[in-house]
């Protein structure tokens, strides 16, 4: 993975890891956090996300809760 700052101390992409692998390996996501802290603002490029891999993303972070209240994740994203 490679963090390439975009500013100065704000802002940077990551090359070389998607968000699925980042959710399925702690050791990435330690790495991304990191980055996080320093950066605020972590742009991915070029991802193939789904439904699934957002909210495996999502949930390194902490628990998913939905802004509108207790629904399904799959409805949360859907519309109606």
């Amino acid at each position: 993975m490679e963090i390439v700052p975009l500013g100065p101390g704000f802002a940077a992409a990551l090359r070389g890891v998607g968000i699925a692998e980042i959710a399925a390996r702690p050791d990435l996501y330690k790495a991304v956090r990191a980055a996080f802290e320093e950066h605020s603002v972590l742009l991915f490029r070029e991802q193939a996300v789904t439904d699934e891999s957002q909210l495996a993303f999502t949930r390194c972070f902490g628990p998913w809760r939905s802004p509108s209240g207790p629904r399904s994740a799959r409805a949360a994203i859907s519309p109606s």
